[in-house]
């Protein structure tokens, strides 16, 4: 108790700041509000170039290029083998020739 009564009669307040006098808070108003303005103005100046545009986010051609690339994704290419459609090959003249010779050198 007497190190904390010791520091707060000797130490407390000692290195705090002594805060701002009138015209110190005057001018970062002033500096804050001309701040405001000059960003307004030139959000506007920005706004009235480009035009707004309002569409739906559907219709950005962004977004229309990745519902193309959806079949690509890797979720769609890398599916069990159970749920992959696939067709049987055909029988073509060089599967049968090797499937004779398969048979003819296992015997």
């Amino acid at each position: 108790n007497k190190y904390k009564e010791n520091y707060k009669q000797n130490m407390k307040g000692h290195y705090e700041d002594s805060g701002f006098d009138k015209k110190t808070i005057h001018a970062m108003k002033v500096r804050k509000l001309a701040s405001d303005i000059s960003y307004k103005q030139g959000h506007e100046s920005k706004k009235t170039e480009q035009g707004e545009y309002n569409y739906p986010a559907t219709q950005t051609p962004g977004y229309q290029s990745q519902k193309k690339l959806d079949p690509l994704k890797d979720k769609n290419y890398r599916q069990h083998i159970d749920q992959v459609k696939y067709s049987a090959v055909t029988d073509t003249p060089e599967i049968i020739q090797a499937r004779k010779n398969a048979q003819l050198i296992s015997n």
